[in-house]
């Protein structure tokens, strides 16, 4: 008997699809044909379920800081940015197309792509001139254009149907719009470097952490929508 041993290779960007080992609670799920599923639906659903304008609870994910120096006018500036946070985004919306295919374990694999508009990261921030404080403040940047791959396992048991998120995955950085710098002291040769700095740093850790700041409101989403309802018979 001959055996055959098949390698697929992966795409440099695939959906997040779960993992499925911390699912295994209850009876196992039952083997079937491909889930049906009005996937566009399912993922309208969840869209129109996500909200971010609920003041009483910001969001409060850390981002890294870093420090940085430069010169203006002869004098050498160093930077130190810490106490990231992301605040608040703006508003999610598709960012391609639905996938449903087979997942693990026996459940059904439901994801897609979602773009991030709106987000606000604050910093604060310290301009020291030969290890003495100039200045103090805040930063404030806006980001636009991040870009995450989410996946959802659906689980058939008896007639019954469980949908659990997945991981959620950077897929695209995006871009800084304004970055605001609270200060009094600093001329704006200096603030435009500040700006700068802000900008050069700007890297795929950053945009996680916004991507981090979708995950909670997905996760409510996907357990409050009934995937039920979107299952074709």
């Amino acid at each position: 008997m001959k055996i055959f041993i098949v390698l697929l290779l992966a795409a440099p960007l695939v959906l997040a699809k779960p993992s499925h080992k911390s699912l295994r609670q209850g009876p196992d799920p039952e083997p079937g044909d491909e889930l049906s599923l009005d996937g566009n639906g399912y993922l309208d659903a969840i869209l129109g379920h996500i909200r971010f304008d609920d003041e009483d609870s910001p969001l409060d994910i850390n981002i890294p800081g870093y420090e940085d120096s430069f010169e203006s006018n002869e004098r050498i500036f160093e930077l130190q940015v810490s106490g990231g946070k992301v605040r608040s985004i703006e508003g999610v919306r598709r960012g391609g197309e639905v996938e449903i295919g087979e997942g693990e374990d026996g459940a059904s694999f439901f994801g897609s792509n979602l773009h991030i508009s709106g987000a606000v990261l604050s910093y604060n921030y310290r301009v020291n001139v030969e290890r003495e404080t100039l200045e103090e403040g805040e930063l404030l940047v806006h980001v636009d254009g991040v870009e995450a791959a989410f996946g959802v396992s659906i689980l058939k048991r008896g007639r019954e149907y469980d949908a659990f998120l997945g991981d959620v995955k950077t897929t695209a950085i995006g871009t800084i719009g304004d970055v605001e710098v609270s200060h009094n002291h600093l001329d704006e040769a200096v603030v435009t470097m500040m700006e700068n700095s802000v900008q050069n740093h700007y890297d795929l850790d950053v945009a996680a952490a916004v991507a981090e700041g979708l995950t909670g409101s997905l996760d409510s989403a996907v357990k409050d929508i009934n995937v039920e309802d979107f299952v074709r018979d």
